[in-house]
């Protein structure tokens, strides 16, 4: 597997509402998981690679991607939701 060179981003971003989870593979931008459609619902936004080749990627890979992806996405919703007092902070 490639998760060595898998690399997942959290942060925001003006055209989302909610967190985005950017996915690197070999430092180059992939793609993306959001959480726009609702409440743990996650959908997956492939990008073209700069030099507009195909990607080739096993399966087992982006699988693996977003998995990572929507888990740091749960986390930080988790504690998130700690901080404001909406579960009591319990994990």
């Amino acid at each position: 597997m490639r998760g060595e060179g898998l690399e997942i981003k959290v942060r925001s971003d003006v055209d989302y509402e909610e967190l985005i989870a950017e996915i690197y593979f070999d430092g180059e931008f992939f793609g993306l998981v959001s959480e726009e459609a609702g409440p743990r619902v996650f959908e997956l936004e492939v990008h073209p690679r700069k030099d507009g080749n195909p990607w080739k990627l096993k399966p087992a890979e982006v699988e693996e991607a977003i998995e990572a992806a929507v888990s740091r996405l749960v986390r930080i919703g988790r504690r998130d939701e700690g901080e404001e007092g909406g579960e009591g902070g319990e994990a």
